[in-house]
């Protein structure tokens, strides 16, 4: 989807670059918005790759496993991202 926007983005800048940057982000914001709960965050997380591979069905379907993959390692980004804030604050 994210494609439809940046048609002529590098896949692997977005993989490699762009999602570990936002889910480092927001393992910030799950730590200074308490409201905004780790779990929601590394949901959040979790479904970042459907931003780069859900162009259409067939695509969504053909790389859902990849996509779990990504999106575990992206939710463990974030986690690490908001315990290392926390380690640093106590």
């Amino acid at each position: 989807m994210i494609y439809w926007v940046f048609g002529d983005m590098n896949p692997l800048f977005a993989v490699f670059v762009m999602s570990p940057i936002i889910a480092l982000m927001l393992g910030v914001v799950c730590f200074y918005r308490r409201r905004f709960k780790i779990m929601m965050g590394m949901g959040v997380s979790f479904v970042l790759p459907l931003l780069f591979i859900a162009s259409d069905r067939g695509t969504l379907w053909g790389n859902a496993g990849i996509g779990i993959v990504y999106g575990v390692g992206y939710s463990l980004i974030t986690l690490l991202m908001y315990k290392g804030l926390n380690g640093i604050k106590n």
